[in-house]
């Protein structure tokens, strides 16, 4: 009995890391040879020749964070980029399309050639054959795939306007001297306000508790689009142009200030740390009833109606944030 027990066990293990492998196959040269719902791995510094955009910025000061939390090394920044598998979209010439991850290619950019041999996962969420050029952005959109809505001139004191994919910056990267994105310093805000932590009040395996919003996946399991995107734009509209969202008392004005003495453009400066700590000051702002009951406005289309995940209170959120099915085309 023993005996059968272990031949079992034996040809578990060997199906499973045939599995393993099929997935963490290498990417082919031509990707449309792959089909949709497929995996394979290539190594950062020839995926970053071919990996298109598909939104124009990203926050500077959450990729800094990210880079000096999970990219320290070699082995930390596989381990990473082993668990966060990146989706993309394949167009008629089989050109990939970044469908989600970009703070975290950028911060793994940001963290130098050491890691041009890091491989990343490719998830083939799409493959459209039938559209090129505006077609083909066209569907993304329709699929809220693409973002392309930006801060007007870098201005963070303006609401997001509408782009052309022309404007698309080419490539991901991101160095101590620049980004090929523009910075969106609101995007920064929303991802710090998810890793408030207070340890002596969370339970183990949910230290974020605290944070500002549950980022909670769709009715289907599947991710969000633009989930931060669309708190950026509550916070951003608040501060400085709905400010009796705010509730009363002066944590609008601290924020206001903290904010706006903050570096996020010059990238060597930024203090992930002092970004974090202005954080916790928005809480009375995400935790309160005009959060439950904003809608972003239909003029940022894909990121309009109600913000998901948002919670009454200050009783700590139960559960950690769940890990949401990698999106897919319809």
């Amino acid at each position: 009995m023993r005996a059968v027990f272990y031949w079992i066990c034996l040809f578990i293990g060997i199906l499973k890391c045939a599995t393993q492998k099929i997935s963490n196959d290498p990417c082919p040269d031509q990707l449309l040879s792959l089909s949709q719902g497929m995996k394979c791995t290539i190594e950062w510094a020839k995926l970053k020749k071919m990996l298109k955009p598909t939104q124009p910025s990203i926050g500077f000061s959450w990729s800094k964070a990210k880079m000096l939390e999970d990219f320290k090394d070699g082995k930390s920044s596989q381990k990473e980029m082993d668990s966060k598998p990146v989706p993309v979209a394949l167009n008629s010439e089989g050109a990939p399309h970044c469908l989600d991850h970009h703070h975290t290619l950028a911060a793994l950019d940001l963290g130098g050639p050491s890691l041009s041999s890091v491989f990343v996962t490719l998830y083939i969420s799409c493959i459209d054959t039938d559209s090129s050029g505006d077609q083909f952005w066209q569907k993304l959109e329709e699929n809220k795939m693409a973002y392309l809505y930006t801060l007007p001139e870098s201005n963070p004191k303006m609401l997001p306007q509408k782009i052309v994919p022309e404007e698309l910056p080419s490539e991901i990267s991101m160095n101590l001297t620049g980004s090929s994105f523009e910075d969106d310093p609101w995007r920064s805000v929303s991802s710090f306000v998810r890793k408030i932590s207070d340890g002596q009040k969370c339970p183990k395996g949910n230290k974020y508790c605290n944070r500002g919003y549950d980022r909670v996946c769709d009715l289907d399991g599947y991710g969000i689009p633009f989930f931060e995107f669309r708190w950026a734009y509550f916070i951003a509209d608040a501060t400085y142009h709905n400010q009796s969202l705010w509730p009363q008392g002066k944590n609008r004005t601290d924020f206001e200030r903290t904010f706006e003495t903050l570096s996020s453009k010059d990238i060597p400066a930024i203090d992930p740390g002092q970004w974090q700590a202005m954080a916790s000051l928005l809480l009375p702002l995400l935790r309160g009833v005009p959060a439950v009951e904003y809608v972003v406005p239909s003029t940022v289309a894909p990121l309009s109606g109600k913000l998901p995940g948002a919670h009454l209170g200050f009783t700590p959120i139960p559960e950690p944030d769940p890990d949401c099915k990698l999106v897919m085309c319809k």
